[in-house]
């Protein structure tokens, strides 16, 4: 097995761009992280494909089921698959099958976790962000330890204390692959009729976002846990031989 920290050093002064670069450096050596991208584009496609050849009535119904009982399951998977490869201590594909053995557990904290933070945007932007730099570290810990979803929740909010700008431009880069995603979306499903040529022009872009930047991206996020964990369980360990002295 490969060394735990292999391309994270443990280090309270590292930046995004570090957070990016070994996002990158971990993509480039885990054919896994463009392959789960891959599944995604595949599901869109799929949308697609129900919009064209039945109607866009049918492709937002099949969405919303989606979005509510398979993909967010299917998501935490993905980002418990870029942390074990974070680690060097990945299986590849297989580690998305560890969250739907906990299917019921990812699911209740995904739908928790964004339910808070619509609510929170829908109130003025900041509440939201405040609740998804403070608790988006769950996601992780939810998989990463076995802990109820509370707990997960609790954890995350101790461990974000003195990296909050960090998390939040992480955070905010996450919506990058978003707006690749536009052109595409915006010719199969937003403008009424099909739209051959915005779908067309869309479709190279948003297949980059999800096989490139998607995966880079959340496992920049999942270097900064890993580092921020890292970083917090020292100063408690610090903290305990102070207080035994």
């Amino acid at each position: 097995m490969a060394d735990s920290h292999a391309y994270i050093q443990v280090d309270n002064s590292l930046t995004v761009g570090s957070y990016l670069r070994q996002g990158w450096q971990v993509y480039k050596t885990n054919s896994c992280l463009w392959k789960a991208g891959l599944i995604f584009a595949v599901y869109e496609l799929l949308l697609t494909s129900i919009n064209i050849a039945i109607s866009p009535t049918a492709d937002f119904i099949f969405n919303i089921i989606m979005a509510v009982t398979f993909m967010p399951i299917l998501m935490l998977g993905v980002m418990y698959m870029a942390l074990q490869a974070v680690r060097g201590q990945g299986r590849g594909l297989a580690d998305i099958g560890f969250a739907f053995k906990r299917a019921g557990k990812n699911w209740l904290i995904s739908f928790l976790f964004y339910t808070a933070t619509f609510i929170g945007y829908f109130f003025l932007i900041i509440p939201g962000m405040y609740l998804c730099v403070t608790y988006v570290f769950s996601l992780f810990i939810i998989n990463d330890k076995d802990v109820s979803v509370l707990k997960a929740f609790e954890e995350a909010g101790k461990i974000v204390d003195g990296f909050r700008w960090q998390i939040l431009a992480l955070v905010l880069l996450q919506f990058i692959p978003v707006l690749f995603g536009i052109p595409f979306t915006y010719g199969v499903s937003m403008a009424g009729t099909v739209n051959f040529q915005w779908a067309a022009a869309g479709l190279l872009p948003s297949l980059f976002a999800y096989v490139v930047l998607m995966p880079i991206l959340l496992t920049a996020l999942a270097a900064a846990y890993e580092n921020i964990l890292s970083v917090y369980e020292r100063g408690m360990r610090t903290e305990e031989l102070t207080q035994t002295a």
